[in-house]
């Protein structure tokens, strides 16, 4: 049996662990198994030959690519497998961003919330500055 190494993300990671501290699985690594044969099974298992021949009409080679990591999609041609490299970083960077944050005190804040406008004002009027 081979192995190999692959990144998730957190919140795919979480999950998994979820999954097997509720018991349904005995570990992530079983977890994986499980989402790899049942994808094989629904994408592959059955469309070998068509798979085969879709990798060839696309100017790909047929043989084993284990180990090559990203280089595994070459068979696509060097430009495509680029492509999908800068689009899957990007994708990445875009998971990392926080979703819903709304920047305070930087220039991509065009003026202060309203709150902290409202507690400058309270702040002035105690100390008797007025508004």
């Amino acid at each position: 049996m081979k192995s190999l190494n692959i990144r998730f993300t957190e919140q795919h990671i979480k999950a998994m662990n979820d999954l097997v501290n509720a018991k349904l699985y005995g570990s992530v690594a079983d977890v994986i198994r499980a989402a790899v044969r049942d994808l094989l099974l629904r994408e592959y298992f059955g469309r070998e030959e068509t798979i085969q021949n879709m990798i060839l009409a696309h100017g790909g080679s047929v043989k084993d690519t284990y180990g090559l990591g990203d280089r595994a999609k070459t068979h696509r041609g060097p430009k495509k497998a680029k492509k999908q490299q800068v689009e899957a970083e990007a994708e990445v960077e875009a998971e990392a961003e926080p979703q819903g944050t709304i920047a305070v005190g930087t220039s991509k804040s065009p003026e202060p919330l309203t709150v902290e406008k409202e507690a400058l004002a309270a702040g002035k009027e105690s100390k008797g500055e007025g508004p």
